[in-house]
Order: structure tokens, then sequence, then C-alpha cells
């Protein structure tokens, strides 16, 4: 709605402001001057376009409706330049100067009907009123048979329903949550973990390797050092590069002992992130 009048008001500026360029704005004995006679006009014309195309588009254009605003002052301070240059003749403003200029007061209502923002749904700002350090995103290992292993898990320290939250989507569109009562939990830890993966090797340079190691052996040999650092070269070429590179990256394990549905289970979770301050709130909230 306030989108829709926004632009209704730049609109109506906008045609006051060409009905007030067909006739003369300021005349005189000598002749009549239009506002097609200043460049303020074609810049408010251009800034005014650029000002709907940004609205049409759904993005913020009251700077450029400021940026207009200026073209009134501007166009007013040339008026009264020509008056103040050309004292020998007199200059008389026409009503269609008062119109033009009035037509300001759209564009000013504009810079006030904005769209309202739309409602934050971070999860650091709804209802649940948390901080970072009460949630986590996790993968999901064991301990419900309906979800499918590796699904994304975050998992929510709600302090104001005193709950731990598991929520997750299995189509990526509709969201699901299972709230577990603290006064259900019975513990929760976690453990730091190594995983391994294999990495596509990369072919070194051992040229430096090879140099240094053929001058310790030959010495001001010349020829011997060259020929020792080829072979060289070539061993550690075979050595390093005949064998699968393996990664080592930290994970974590968390571990959630609960009852669900009068049944006691242990879910596992895998997160990439140091669950330690999360889980220590955690157990702060079950001590009270």
């Amino acid at each position: 709605m306030r989108k829709t009048l926004k632009i209704v008001c730049i609109i109506i500026s906008t045609l006051i402001v060409l009905l007030c360029s067909t006739t003369n704005i300021l005349t005189s004995s000598t002749g009549g001057v239009s506002l097609t006679l200043f460049e303020s006009f074609y810049v408010y014309l251009v800034l005014i376009a650029i000002s709907l195309y940004l609205i049409f588009k759904g993005k913020k254009a009251n700077i450029f409706l400021i940026i207009s605003l200026l073209t009134y002052l501007y166009t007013y301070y040339l008026a009264n330049q020509m008056i103040n240059v050309l004292t020998d003749i007199k200059i008389t403003f026409e009503p269609t100067y008062y119109i033009y200029l009035s037509s300001a007061i759209l564009i000013i209502i504009s810079l006030f009907l904005n769209e309202p923002k739309p409602q934050n749904n971070n999860l650091l700002e709804n209802n649940l009123n948390l901080d970072k350090n009460d949630f986590i995103f996790t993968n999901f290992v064991m301990g419900i048979k309906e979800l499918p292993f590796n699904t994304v898990i975050l998992l929510i320290n709600d302090t104001l329903k005193n709950s731990i939250n598991l929520n997750y989507s299995l189509d990526n569109v509709n969201k699901k949550t299972i709230e577990l009562s603290k006064n259900t939990i019975k513990n929760i830890t976690y453990t730091k973990k190594v995983k391994l993966t294999n990495v596509s090797k990369t072919t070194e340079d051992h040229q430096t390797k090879s140099m240094l190691l053929s001058v310790a052996m030959f010495g001001g040999h010349p020829i011997m050092q060259m020929l020792g650092a080829q072979e060289f070269n070539s061993l550690f070429d075979a050595v390093s590069n005949n064998y699968d590179k393996v990664k080592c990256d930290n994970y974590y394990e968390i571990m959630l002992e609960t009852t669900l549905n009068n049944e006691d289970i242990k879910l596992v979770f895998n997160t990439d992130t140091n669950p330690e301050i999360f889980i220590n709130k955690i157990i702060n909230s079950l001590k009270k």
C-alpha cells in the first residue's frame, strides 16, 4: 500500500512539473522564460525516472528523490539570479512557477512512504531471544529412525520453553521441530574427533631440496652436483608422489541422552563447530 502511494505521489509531482513546463514560469516585457530552459528540469526528469525504476524493482530510491528536491532549489536559485542580473527589465513570476515549486511537497511526502521492514526471522532476533551461543548446526548421525543419516539439524537451546529443539527439513521446504523438554535430558556431552579424508595428489617441486643435498654430498664438483641434483629430484618425486595423501580435520561428536515418546534414546550429532559453550549453557540450565 505504501509503495503504491509513494509511486502515485511521485507521478503526480512529475505530471505537475511537465504541465508547468508547457508555459512560461517567468515573464517580462521582452518575453517569457519556460521551465525547459533550466537544466535542472532535465536532471529532475532523469532522477525521477531512476527513482520509479528502483521502486518498481523493490529497491530503495530515497537518495535519488532527495537529489531531485535539490533541482527545485537550483531552479529557484537560477530564477533569482536572472532577476538580479537583469535589473533593467521587470521580470514577473507566473503562477505556474509557484505551482511547480509546490510539486516538491509530493516528493517530500513520498520520502516517508516506505515499505515497513520485513519481520526479521533471524534466530538471533526472534521470539526465542537467542544469542549466538544458543544454537549450533549439526549433522544427524543416529538416534531417531525417522531421520535420515547426515540430515542437517539446527540444535537450539530454547531458554524460554526450557527445551532443546531439533529443527530440520527433509525436503528443503517444510521445517520440522522436535522439542525435548530439559526435564527429560539425562546427559549431554561432546567428544573431539579426527576425520581422515583423501585429497588429490599435487606435484611438489623438490629442486631446492635436491640442490642442497647434492651440494652437501659432492662439494666443489659442479658436474657431479648437477647430475646428483637430477637424480635426487627424481628420487624425491618418486617418494612423495607415489602415495595417496590424507587430510586430517577435526570435528565434534555431540551425544544427547534423553527420553522421547516414553523411550530412552541416545542422539548423536556431528558438527565442525566447537560446541563447548553451547553445551555448557545447557548443562548449567539443567542444574537450576
